[in-house]
């Protein structure tokens, strides 16, 4: 599993944000750091970037936000 951190995602219009990947196993415990790709449901309300996920509120709306890391995927 992956957790995302923060999790309130809301941003301002023109704000950013900065997510966080973190591949966990069964224990929680977090098995490594980096490495995630990122991508956006809706890039036109929120782009991310894909290699450090760095979010950027463009347009007002929703968009989910995915992370995979080592195969897997979690999204807010």
């Amino acid at each position: 599993r992956v957790t995302i951190t923060p999790l309130d995602l809301e941003i301002p219009v023109g704000g950013t944000l900065q997510l966080q990947a973190s591949p966990r196993n069964v224990l929680n415990e977090i098995v490594a750091r980096g490495g995630a790709t990122w991508t956006s449901s809706a890039p036109t309300i929120a782009s991310v970037s894909s290699s450090t996920g760095l979010v950027t509120a463009i347009a007002p709306g929703t968009a989910i936000l995915s992370a995979s890391v080592g195969g897997r995927t979690e999204s807010a």
